[in-house]
């Protein structure tokens, strides 16, 4: 999903490309989309299953994009105690490493680093925006989300 995001997010700022879109919006955007569609398909080659399991939990927040370069996809979207989820991201990098925790945090408090964990772009807090932008997605894509 990020490598995606990151194409979505270079290519969109990339002046030569705006030059493009203004001069030939339509097969511009139709190279863009296919370009991606392409570099998805790449990253799963060696998948022979009807399904692809990718817990990256970006790809709610990106939904429509996914939907946009793959029509058919559906997202199978996990969901669990909010303080379970802190509980493994305070402890799971803790037991491999003493001390030192996920996302730069050891310099905080138990307190401090939840704050930083539920902020709206962290670990937590960013999938928490996207489960609550959910009722605002068209119902196209609510109908490909299963929770």
């Amino acid at each position: 999903m990020q490598y995606a995001a990151g194409i979505r997010r270079s290519i969109s700022d990339d002046s030569f490309f705006l030059a493009q879109l203004d001069n030939a919006f339509d097969s511009s955007y139709a190279h863009l989309a296919s370009a991606m569609r392409g570099f998805l398909h790449g990253w799963h080659h060696d998948c022979r299953k009807k399904a692809v399991v990718d817990k990256n939990r970006a790809w709610l927040h990106a939904i429509e994009l996914l939907l946009h370069i793959e029509p058919e996809a559906k997202l199978v979207v996990c969901l669990r105690d909010l303080a379970q989820i802190y509980g493994s991201h305070r402890g799971a990098a803790s037991t491999h490493h003493p001390g030192r925790f996920i996302d730069h945090l050891a310099d905080f408090d138990r307190l401090g680093r939840a704050d930083m964990l539920f902020a709206k772009d962290k670990a937590i807090g960013a999938p928490l925006v996207s489960l609550h932008a959910v009722p605002d997605l068209p119902k196209a894509a609510q109908d490909r989300l299963y929770f």
